[in-house]
């Protein structure tokens, strides 16, 4: 998330049990695994296509189904250590 001034070593704040609109960040659960990864969260042209956009260039945007992934939290805020 680093062209989001997301930095290595930031804490991110999240609020839980909230949908994210279009083009806002969230940490989101994707697959069986359930691997966890910070992106941002666009709905796609096909019903139920999740887009899961990277800001950092050097990680890959995911598509998936809105089935294959869980919303942990939208992104409201983040610490940055000393």
């Amino acid at each position: 998330m680093i062209n989001d001034g997301i930095l290595s070593g930031d804490k991110v704040l999240l609020r839980p049990n909230v949908q994210p609109k279009n083009g806002e960040i969230a940490a989101v659960h994707v697959g069986q695994d359930y691997a966890a990864t910070l992106k941002r969260v666009y709905f796609g042209p096909k019903h139920g296509q999740i887009i899961l956009k990277a800001s950092n260039p050097n990680c890959q945007d995911i598509t998936a189904s809105a089935k294959d992934i869980k919303i942990a939290g939208v992104f409201r805020g983040l610490v940055r250590p000393g």
